[in-house]
């Protein structure tokens, strides 16, 4: 009985127990310095989810367009020296590279921006042949001028994978596990 007992302890651990996700990179937020053209410094969405803007590689893995949309988050210095927030609206953005944000560097001193939102679809083909399921949302590094780019990742799990559980699982896997040959072992004495 008492085997039965921690057998169905440790199933049920199992089950409740979280697992560990996939991270997948569908593309970069990217410092522009200002264009001879126009003196504006750009930042840029460049999604890159689709075989034609490097998709459905092994480092951008997702193969069908996927459309980027949400909030950009940007810390700036105004020209008094004050530091300022601004967000963003960020609309649907399907693959390629696309300016989100421009600015009048001799207006303002750019310190760094944050990309979050949502993806759609949120199940998507990757390259190999799998279809990813994401929680949906993304977010993205921190962006500065000394990075020049910042990667837009989103997690969640490839279908047909089977995902491990999360190490703090396997530390209680192990504990009760132990506690349960050792209380046996007990009884038996």
């Amino acid at each position: 009985m008492g085997a039965h007992c921690s057998l169905l302890l440790l199933l049920i651990v199992l089950a409740v127990s979280p697992v560990a996700a996939d991270t997948i990179l569908l593309g970069d937020i990217s410092y522009q310095p200002d264009t001879p053209i126009t003196g504006l410094v750009s930042i840029f969405l460049d999604n890159f989810t689709d075989l034609a803007d490097l998709g459905c590689s092994t480092s951008f893995p997702a193969c069908d367009g996927i459309d980027i949309s949400g909030s950009l988050t940007v810390t700036y210095q105004d020209s008094v020296g004050n530091t300022q927030s601004s967000l963003v609206s960020v609309p649907s953005t399907g693959p390629g590279s696309t300016p989100i944000y421009e600015f009048d560097p001799t207006q303002l001193t750019f310190d760094s921006a944050v990309l979050t939102g949502t993806i759609a679809p949120a199940s998507f083909p990757v390259v190999d042949g799998k279809t990813f399921n994401s929680t949906g949302s993304f977010t993205s590094d921190i962006l500065t001028t000394d990075n020049g780019f910042a990667t837009i990742s989103a997690t969640g799990n490839e279908a047909g994978a089977i995902p491990e559980p999360t190490h703090d699982s396997l530390v209680v896997v192990v504990v009760m596990t132990l506690g349960a040959f050792l209380w046996r072992r007990r009884l038996a004495w």
